[in-house]
């Protein structure tokens, strides 16, 4: 990475200028990489770009003062890390989302979307699904609960709740909220039924601020 951005001057804070000198700064240099993947990788980084370009676009911004400037580029520089390595366009979208967001806060820091990163890296669209009906059920049995204590949801819950899937896609589902509880995202609740001990799921600190972001995003 030789690190030469644009300066911070009034025609250098386009957002796509910036974007644009940080993929010229992405690619590698040399003859020793294949033409053809070359030319992978800038659709690829093209197509980050647009993602981030539209996400951003939508919060009315075309162009950066220096406090955002001071943080769109680490931060981009990790979206675009995330690109590199061929994340899925919906996980993209995500984390866009959550770069245009903080372009809006004044304490903003870049470290945030290496974490969401880590936390949502290769989850696909149904594994979501899964996440968001959890926490629409959790919310549910908090507003019927005269107590208002956090309960839990299982498989069966969520299988149930999802009016495109039969009971054989349980498994499934208990797949998703074991991978969900790995990254944190849910937190595992054992209850004891007959005998048996089916696996249930609360609600994790890093799995609200996640549902807080999807639901401010609108590109479904």
């Amino acid at each position: 990475m030789n690190e030469k951005l644009p300066e911070p001057t009034e025609n250098a804070r386009s957002v796509n200028a910036i974007l644009g000198a940080m993929i010229a700064d992405l690619m590698p240099m040399g003859s020793s990489l294949n033409e053809l993947w070359r030319q992978h990788l800038e659709r690829q980084f093209k197509k980050g770009q647009r993602i981030l370009v539209e996400r951003i676009s939508r919060q009315g911004i075309s162009a950066l003062s220096d406090p955002q400037l001071a943080y769109f580029v680490p931060a981009s520089y990790r979206f675009f890390e995330q690109v590199r390595q061929g994340e899925l366009e919906h996980i993209l979208a995500i984390l866009a989302g959550q770069i245009a967001s903080d372009l809006g806060e004044e304490d903003a820091e870049p470290i945030v979307v290496a974490r969401l990163s880590a936390l949502l890296s290769g989850l696909s669209k149904f594994e979501l699904l899964v996440f968001r009906r959890t926490y629409e059920l959790l919310a549910e049995q908090q507003v019927g609960s005269s107590s208002g204590r956090d309960g839990s949801v299982s498989a069966y819950g969520v299988t149930q709740a999802i009016d495109e899937l039969s009971a054989s896609d349980r498994t499934r589902v208990e797949s998703a909220q074991a991978l969900l509880s790995a990254r944190a995202l849910l937190c595992p609740i054992s209850e004891a039924r007959l005998g048996q001990n089916p696996m249930s799921y609360g609600k994790s600190k890093y799995g609200l601020d996640v549902l807080s972001l999807l639901k401010s995003d609108t590109s479904d």
